[in-house]
């Protein structure tokens, strides 16, 4: 005879859930087509032994790679010209040339913009 693995035994468990959470539930697993059971161990993950992922109702988008390069460099300059003007308590040259890339970058973010 073949002895099954006590871990590998499922075991019914009991919780209390409101109606409109089973329902909830229910609902959730037939889009699914799966049981509440499996819809559950999938949002826990507990099929792949990991941490249950994080839910972010965000969406997301699509970013033309070129305009996170801009921001990137202007919010780069921007540092840069913020810590050089307080480390010297002045405007000097290296500061106006950092302000006019930072124009030219302002100037690309906005044509981009113009664009879409």
């Amino acid at each position: 005879m073949n002895k099954i693995d006590d871990s590998k035994k499922l075991k019914q468990r009991k919780f209390s859930v409101t109606d409109s959470d089973w329902q909830t539930l229910k609902s959730l697993a037939s889009q699914e087509s799966i049981s509440v059971a499996d819809f559950i161990r999938k949002k826990l993950a507990l099929t792949q032994n990991t941490k249950p992922k994080k839910f972010d109702s965000r969406p997301t988008h699509k970013t033309d790679p070129e305009l996170l390069r801009l921001i990137k460099n202007f919010t780069t300059n921007l540092n840069q010209i913020s810590k050089h003007t307080n480390e010297n308590k002045e405007i000097d040259i290296y500061t106006i040339e950092l302000l006019e890339t930072l124009s030219s970058d302002i100037k690309s973010l906005m044509k981009i913009c113009e664009e879409r």
